[in-house]
């Protein structure tokens, strides 16, 4: 049909949606269902490498710790006068 516009002045046309799934893909919210105990076996994943991280900051606080002062063996052979 004619109407005297050229084709790039014509309104566009809206977008067209089979109102059959509209519905369910609107409104319908997917469920997460743990079927084969991901959940259970990524948290016990977590778990262990927590407690890998943690001991390792344990080691490297024990290492870094200050050893304890020797006393002088001068001062141990004559006391505290030396």
């Amino acid at each position: 049909m004619w109407n005297g516009l050229a084709r790039d002045q014509h309104p566009p046309e809206p977008a067209r949606r089979c109102l059959f799934a509209l519905p369910s893909v609107l409104y319908r919210r997917a469920a997460i269902v743990d079927t084969a105990g991901q959940v259970d076996r990524f948290m016990r994943r977590l778990r262990t490498s927590q407690d890998q991280q943690a001991e390792i900051a344990r080691r490297r606080a024990e290492r870094e710790k200050p050893e304890p002062k020797k006393r002088s063996l001068l001062k141990e052979i004559y006391g505290e006068e030396a």
